[in-house]
């Protein structure tokens, strides 16, 4: 599994960005500061496919917490199915009935 700081560098190739980061975030105990500040930047940004985007990455991270896994958001304690709802909601108020 490649770390965060490798999928960046391979951003400008965005079908393999996209692949990678799916795999990353399947699979990671740790969700470092820069990938929530993207998800916060596709947030902002407000575009459809943005949006559409940060939904699908933050469905494979509310499927593991779902399933037991335990995931750490660096600044924050572990994630609980209840704390990542809360989360997601107070981060992503206006998108979190799609998470």
């Amino acid at each position: 599994m490649l770390l965060y700081e490798e999928i960046v560098r391979i951003s400008k190739d965005p079908i393999r960005y996209n692949y990678e980061l799916d795999r990353f975030l399947s699979r990671t105990e740790f969700l470092p500061k820069a990938l929530t500040s993207t998800f916060l930047d596709a947030y902002g940004y407000d575009g459809q496919a943005s949006v559409e985007w940060l939904v699908g990455k933050l469905r494979i991270l509310k499927g593991r917490i779902e399933s037991g896994d335990v995931i750490k958001c660096e600044g924050e304690a572990s994630f609980s199915r209840e704390s990542f709802l809360a989360w997601t909601k107070e981060q992503f108020a206006n998108i979190d009935g799609l998470i």
